[in-house]
């Protein structure tokens, strides 16, 4: 289901309540002007406390990429780490 909400013009926030855990929801954000109405930008997310955020690729050159992620809250044994061309992933434990 769809929720919409009304922010202030004077708020850059909002937070989100009553989430089901592990679910993935889409999240839209319009300025509003009088009538007008900007483009939508849009993200997605998945709820759950044990997720690996903010995942980044850096210093980038032309044999190597640095990966990295911030650790989940809950102590984990590990990471499976899958990178590829398109259609060709490989797989990578830590």
């Amino acid at each position: 289901a769809t929720v919409s909400r009304d922010v202030p013009g004077n708020s850059a926030q909002l937070q989100l309540t009553g989430l089901t855990v592990n679910t993935e929801y889409t999240a839209d954000i319009s300025s509003v002007s009088g009538y007008r109405m900007s483009p939508r930008v849009t993200t997605s997310f998945v709820t759950g406390s044990d997720l690996p955020k903010d995942l980044t690729v850096s210093d980038i050159s032309s044999s190597e990429a640095l990966v990295s992620w911030k650790s989940p809250r809950a102590p984990v044994t590990g990471y499976l780490l899958l990178y590829g061309t398109e259609g060709d992933l490989s797989q990578v434990t830590l």
